[in-house]
């Protein structure tokens, strides 16, 4: 039955290949890649993209570590703490209000500065941004444990 199934739907499939054949074929031309090295230009796009995915990426790594730190030093001082929906409650709230901000700066502010800067100023400032934001985390994070609570020292007592 399955193989009448197969031979029923394949049956007029030679149009239909022929069609797909011709669609996977590669494009007349260069390719992406050799587009890519014959402009300067886009070169340049390309290369300040790649850096705005690796300041990206190390900055969620920091980021991510900071708070599964944070979440063990609060169930390291209370055990009834659920370190697991704390964080899931973090990103939760983490990504929603990155996305609203997202939203509200494309909504309002992308395309001033795209016709003040051009695209190539606005594609070079991503880098930057997104190492402002990742830095400003990773200085708040350094200035709250320095500015937090310091377990005292006391001297050793000899009682006789």
């Amino acid at each position: 039955m399955t193989a009448g199934i197969y031979a029923l739907v394949n049956r007029g499939g030679g149009a239909a290949r022929r069609a797909a054949a011709k669609a996977e074929a590669p494009l007349p031309g260069k390719s992406g890649f050799a587009l890519v090295f014959a402009s300067r230009y886009i070169g340049l796009i390309a290369l300040v993209l790649v850096v705005y995915n690796c300041v990206n990426t190390v900055g969620e790594y920091i980021l991510s570590n900071l708070v599964v730190a944070h979440a063990a030093e609060v169930a390291r001082a209370d055990p009834a703490f659920d370190k697991s929906a704390w964080i899931g409650a973090f990103y939760g709230s983490y990504l929603l209000w990155t996305s609203v901000g997202s939203l509200l700066l494309q909504a309002f502010v992308a395309s001033r500065l795209v016709r003040r800067f051009g695209v190539a100023g606005v594609l070079f400032a991503l880098p930057a941004i997104a190492l402002g934001g990742y830095g400003f985390v990773a200085l708040g994070r350094r200035s709250a444990s320095c500015a937090g609570p310091r377990p005292r020292r006391t001297r050793p007592t000899t009682r006789s």
